[in-house]
């Protein structure tokens, strides 16, 4: 029943693997260990009592190693990241000092747990010490009696060699941290106040410690003591040079062999062997040994090895050199020992730039194989098989050669660390000051140029994204492993052996205890009872004496003590004198043995795979720093000099040049995971992990910053380059050095998905936090334009229209990878459009504060080009506007070269206003928006009219000529000409006519603008009603009737042709969701002219002047000819003197001045009057101009003809001009009167 239980609950806990994450993101970042029980965890041999073996004392031995390792690890924690006390603390600066006592008191007590750590350590060293001579003595006595001489019962194994070169690292480290880090300071405080409070402390029980302190200073003083105090040691141990030769041969045994795993454990082997070699040699009188002249091993071999690595990394950013213990050897013989390549060589040796194409062929193949082999063991287990023992024999060794490739690869980048370390960059960069460089900063800052700084970026990347995917098949390969490891491991106890068991019964060999060991001690037996197997007791199996073995197939590896005493026994029993042979056994016996200890040696790795993964991608100590900063003496160093920032910081800068590596910005974070980990779990110095958290919060906000920066100017180049015209843009191209005008592909997709980033235990939603700066940016570019244009005229408006198009193409293209929030909410909070006291928003404002201030007063209209441009004089006041912005080049339009080209194209409509610059007015704010523009120019001319023009016009009335009666053509063109500049020399040489002028373009000017809106407002309609016409059965032909049956019917179209594929029924409303849009639309379509709700205004307001601009009655009751009281008198005079030319010091004619805005304010005015017909029979300069062209005798002289060109252009505005006004806004049509003709010929004159 429990049986079926936990089964029952095993599939459903399966059944998580089918379920799919929303938010399926790429995978960029490096492996999420989680927290999970380590079923392959060592247990220090603590069970080994357990085992009925020959080895358990030497299981003992290897738990006390294990134990000194632990504790050494502790240690070498201490001493790297030993700050020292002594800084902090005040000084007694003089004898005579009050408060001396107090002073010292507190240095004691500070510093007196610092001192005691490192007493522990001084103890540690020397019981390290005692327990290698110990032990060499046993190995010793081993090599020459056997068990009568060392009291064991067995020799000693691989393993507990192993050991004992992994002490002798530790203890080569220990020596060259201490003398690494200055501990020497706080211990002569610590002795000054101790002296000084002696007595005190003795009374209060204190035992004197005087002697103590002496030797800790000379312990600390001393470099290299504890190496040479082993070295000088060992000779008390009778043939120690056949230990350190076991030794050495193991180290070269391992490493042809690749039997490590670790990156640790290949730099350990490395470091053990010159270390072993230094304690070799000597010159002892006593023991003379030359490790250069010795036949015990060949020192060449080691020379050979070491001669590719001189240097080896030690422990964080500290280096080793391989020959530092050659050179300390008494009979060191440069001869003998060959030296290193070059430089140039090793330089190539140790950059993994070199090694970067086979990392990729080895990365590439292997991922896609066990992508491969991992999709087909889904596929088996979601049919509901078992995986057979092939694939999981395949699966085996396929995870073997990813933790082989991992390895390399990070070993690979550990050296290149070592080596940058060993050489650091000699030059000094040309914006720095020499002394100003530190030392760190040469062998990590300036250490990589851009090619290696990518190659190790993209080196760790395939490191951490490979564990990545190898970690998240844990689960699936784990149970496969387990029973991989126990199936192979029973067919050896049980099967394999059984041959062994049967040859030694048989022939009375002394090794069947030991394989009956074996067997007692590993194999699983089927019901827990071992069978009785016939082959045991030295019989064949035959018909007569059965025998069917059965092995059960369990998912349970062997425990870590139980692997290590059965390695123990083998290699006992294939290495007999260690030269692989052995008597009692067949050599087809030695080579099963041998090939099952080979392959037994990784099961280890393979049980724990998530610790092995952590092992062998552990990158951590590229971060650690703690040698340089004790060399600078610095409290910590900026993040510019931190080997993870500078690589993730180089990605972002160099974008542009390569753009595929952004994809790998986040890999070189993973390193703070590593080192946060390693200060947690190795170093277990709380204040080294605030270190490194504290330099991942400012690094992560800095990359934030930096990527959201990158980002924005690779979208803004990307949409400028789309929205500048495809055909300006080719020909610019053509103009420019290749690729300038090219739009930049994006590679920002993946980085922008990422959801959920491992740092230091948290999530981070980097999507999340870079759309927070995406909206804040793309807010802020739209603020840039908008106050751009607030510090510009009018004409600035294009420049706004693309920059806020540019803006929402960048929306657009941004909204794919991050959320943002609406393009039309952005506009109308940056803009002030949405506010609760007003919904005019800045762009509005600032247009109909240009269009008021400067444009209507301070420009002439051109009705042939419908522009404004600027006038050589300027009537109206100084427009002052807000500062010019100092706008990046970034918020502009991406690059200079794009600056260049958009600026060239708005020089172009920088110098006038018009048709262009109302429609970008119109695509900004909307149709629906311009009421205030509507209002504040009919208010603008309202009050041009009743402040200016009307009281202008009531003055000159006064001071027109009591008669003006047009002079007959006889006089000539110049007598006309001058018979009307004789009767109007009061207007033409009135001190106000400039004003006069003024007035009326400001008038015109803004009719002129209502113009152009108009015709802009009927342009859109025309274009919404080609769209709507379709749709409600308009054409040319008929006349516009809205149909809701032909509508109706299109819907059903439709719909019809589009049910085989799309529900319905989500369309069901549609037909009355159209017809009530169309109706909607039916009011836009018969909108009313803005120009003529601007005249229809201004009639009102001449309402009060009508009696006035009319004059007296005529006497004959239609029109009096001579008489010059009416309005259209007064306009005809002042647009006589309109076409003059320049009079005295005057540089410009009054048309040169104020355009066909005049034309256009006095001619409305004449117009409402309705004494538009009056004034063009009655105009004297198209009398004039009637005169010349009657004329066979053209007039030739200058003053008149420029009058005359004047008169027949502004004739020719007048026109247009009344042609729009009876267009736009027709009058009454006055009934026909029927008119007498005069009794005589004296009503003529009258």
């Amino acid at each position: 029943m429990a049986a079926d239980q936990g089964g029952e609950a095993l599939n459903y806990i399966r059944g998580f693997d089918r379920f799919i994450l929303p938010d399926d993101t790429p995978n960029v970042e490096g492996p999420n260990f989680p927290i999970s029980y380590g079923s392959a965890s060592s247990y220090n041999f603590a069970d080994r009592e357990g085992y009925q073996t020959d080895f358990v004392d030497e299981a003992g031995t290897m738990a006390r190693i294990d134990s000194m390792l632990e504790r050494g690890t502790g240690f070498i924690a201490l001493l790297y990241t030993y700050r020292s006390c002594s800084k902090s603390v005040p000084q007694v600066k003089s004898q005579d000092q009050e408060n001396k006592v107090e002073l010292y008191q507190n240095t004691f007590r500070v510093l007196e747990p610092q001192i005691n750590k490192l007493k522990n350590l001084f103890s540690f060293v020397n019981e390290c010490i005692d327990f290698l001579l110990e032990e060499f003595e046993k190995l010793a006595a081993d090599s020459v009696g056997g068990k009568k001489s060392s009291g064991r019962t067995t020799s000693s194994s691989d393993t507990l060699i192993w050991k004992l070169v992994l002490l002798l690292d530790l203890l080569s480290k220990l020596d060259a941290l201490k003398n690494m880090k200055g501990c020497n300071n706080d211990l002569s405080f610590y002795k000054r106040a101790y002296g000084f409070l002696r007595k005190n402390l003795e009374a209060s029980g204190l035992t004197d410690q005087t002697l103590d302190n002496q030797e800790m200073y000379l312990f600390l003083a001393n470099q290299n003591i504890i190496t040479n105090t082993l070295k000088q040691k060992l000779p008390q141990v009778s043939r120690y040079t056949t230990v350190l030769v076991l030794i050495l041969e193991h180290c070269l045994q391992r490493w042809t062999g690749n039997l490590f795993l670790y990156p640790e454990e290949k730099h350990a082997l490395l470091r053990v062997i010159p270390f072993s070699i230094f304690l070799y040699d000597s010159q002892d009188p006593a023991a003379p040994n030359n490790a250069f002249k010795t036949k015990e091993f060949k020192v060449l071999d080691y020379a050979r090895l070491l001669k590719r690595y001189p240097v080896l990394p030690l422990y964080g950013d500290m280096a080793m050199l391989s020959s530092s213990f050659i050179e300390r050897c008494s009979n060191f013989d440069p001869k003998v020992w060959e030296k290193p390549y070059e430089n140039e060589r090793l330089n190539i040796e140790y950059c993994i730039i070199n090694r970067l194409p086979v990392f990729r062929s080895l990365h590439d193949e292997y991922l896609a194989d066990f992508s491969a082999r991992i999709t087909e063991v889904r596929r088996i287990l979601r049919a509901g098989k078992m995986v057979s023992q092939k694939i999981a024999r395949l699966l085996y060794g396929l995870i073997l050669k990813g933790f082989r490739i991992l390895s390399n690869m990070t070993s690979a980048v550990l050296e290149q660390a070592a080596w940058k370390f060993s050489n650091p960059y000699g030059d000094t960069p040309a914006d720095r000051n020499p002394d100003d460089v530190i030392q760190y900063e040469r062998v990590v800052r300036y250490n990589y140029d851009s090619r290696e700084r990518y190659c190790l970026v993209e080196v760790i990347a395939k490191i951490k994204g490979l564990s990545q995917v190898m970690l998240r098949a844990d689960s699936l390969l784990m149970e496969m492993m387990r029973r991989r490891v126990h199936d192979e491991m029973q067919q050896f106890v049980q099967s394999s052996l059984r041959d062994l068991v049967f040859h030694a019964t048989k022939k009375k060999k002394l090794i069947r205890a030991s394989l009956m060991q074996m067997r007692a001690m590993a194999a699983d037996w089927l019901n827990g009872q071992e069978p009785k197997d016939p082959m045991v007791d030295g019989k064949k199996v035959t018909k007569k004496n059965p025998f069917k073995l059965q092995i059960p197939s369990r998912c349970a590896g062997p425990s870590p003590t139980q692997l290590q005493l059965l390695r123990c026994i083998i290699s006992s029993l294939y290495s007999g004198d260690r030269k692989g042979k052995s008597k009692d056994l067949k050599p087809d016996h030695v080579a099963l043995l041998k090939s099952f200890y080979e392959r037994s040696f990784f099961y280890s790795y393979v049980l724990d795979f998530q610790g092995t993964l952590r092992g062998v991608t552990d990158l951590a100590m590229l971060w650690y720093r703690e040698f340089y900063l004790e060399l600078a003496d610095a409290d910590q160093f900026p993040i510019e000099m931190s080997l993870p920032w500078i690589l993730a910081d180089h990605i972002l800068q160099t974008y542009a040049q390569n753009p595929a590596m952004v994809e790998f910005v986040l890999y070189p974070l993973d390193l703070y995971n590593d080192a946060a980990e390693v200060a947690l779990r190795t170093l277990r110095q709380q204040f080294m992990y605030n270190e490194v958290e504290a330099e991942v919060n400012l690094v992560f906000d800095q990359l934030v910053y930096k990527l959201s920066e990158t980002y924005f100017n690779h979208v803004k180049v990307q949409a400028a380059s789309r929205l500048l015209d495809q055909e300006y843009r080719a020909r610019l191209a053509s103009t420019l050095p290749p690729g300038r005008l090219d739009i930049p592909r994006s590679r920002f997709e993946v980085l922008l998905r990422q959801r959920h980033c491992q740092l230091l235990g948290r999530s981070i939603d980097l999507s999340a936090l870079v759309s927070q700066r995406m909206n804040y940016a793309l807010r802020e570019n739209l603020d840039y334009a908008i106050t751009k244009f607030e510090a510009e005229p009018f004409s600035g408006i294009i420049e706004l229209l693309e920059s806020i198009k540019n803006v929402r193409e960048m929306h657009r293209i941004m909204s794919i990878n991050v959320t943002l929030d609406p393009f039309e909410v952005m506009l109308n909070d940056t803009a002030d459009s949405s506010s609760l006291v007003s919904f005019h928003g800045r762009i509005i404002l600032h247009a109909v504060f240009e269009l008021i201030n400067d444009v209507v007063p301070n420009m002439m209209y051109s009705s042939t080009t419908e522009r404004f441009v600027r006038a050589p004089v300027q009537f109206g006041e100084d427009v002052e506007r807000v500062p010019m912005p100092k706008i990046p080049p970034t918020h502009q339009f991406g690059t200079r070269t794009l600056n260049n080209a958009y600026a060239t194209v708005f020089m172009r409509t920088k110098s006038f206003v018009g048709i262009p610059h109302f429609r970008a007015l119109f695509d900004i704010v909307g149709i629906d928006r311009m009421g205030l523009v509507i209002a504040e120019l009919v208010g603008h001319i309202r009050r041009q009219l009743e402040n200016k023009a009307a009281p202008y016009i009531t003055t000159l009335l006064d001071g027109m000529p009591e008669q003006t009666t047009l002079p007959r053509h006889s006089y000539g063109t110049a007598g006309v000409i001058g018979f009307f500049e004789a009767k109007l020399d009061p207007i033409v040489n009135y001190d106000g006519i400039q004003e006069v002028f003024q007035a009326f373009r400001e008038i015109g000017n803004s009719l002129a603008i209502f113009t152009i809106l108009d015709s802009l407002a009927h342009e859109r309609a025309t274009l919404g009603f080609t769209r709507l016409a379709p749709f409600v059965d308009a054409s040319p032909l008929t006349n516009f009737g809205f149909n809701d049956e032909h509508l109706a019917s299109t819907i059903a179209g439709i719909r019809s042709t589009i049910e085989a594929t799309i529900n319905t029924s989500l369309f069901s409303e549609l037909p009355q969701d159209a017809i009530a849009a169309v109706r909607l639309y039916q009011f836009e379509l018969n909108n009313a002219s803005l120009t003529r709700y601007v005249l229809l205004d201004m009639a009102k307001g001449i309402d009060p002047h009508r009696n006035e601009w009319m004059g007296p009655p005529s006497e004959n009751g239609l029109v009096s000819v001579d008489t010059s009281y009416e309005l259209y008198r007064l306009w005809s005079a002042l647009q006589f003197t309109f076409c003059l030319p320049p009079r005295g010091d005057a540089k410009f004619a009054p048309m040169d001045i104020f355009g066909d805005g005049f034309c256009f304010g006095g001619l409305a005015l004449v117009y409402l009057m309705e004494q538009a017909d009056l004034f063009n029979a009655l105009d004297f300069a198209y009398h004039a101009l009637n005169v010349d062209e009657a004329s066979e005798a053209k007039a030739s002289d200058e003053p008149s003809r420029y009058l005359l060109s004047r008169a027949a252009y502004v004739r020719s505005v007048n026109d247009g001009v009344l042609g729009m006004l009876r267009a736009t806004a027709p009058l009454n049509t006055k009934v026909a009167r029927d008119i007498s003709p005069p009794a005589d010929d004296s009503a003529s004159f009258r």
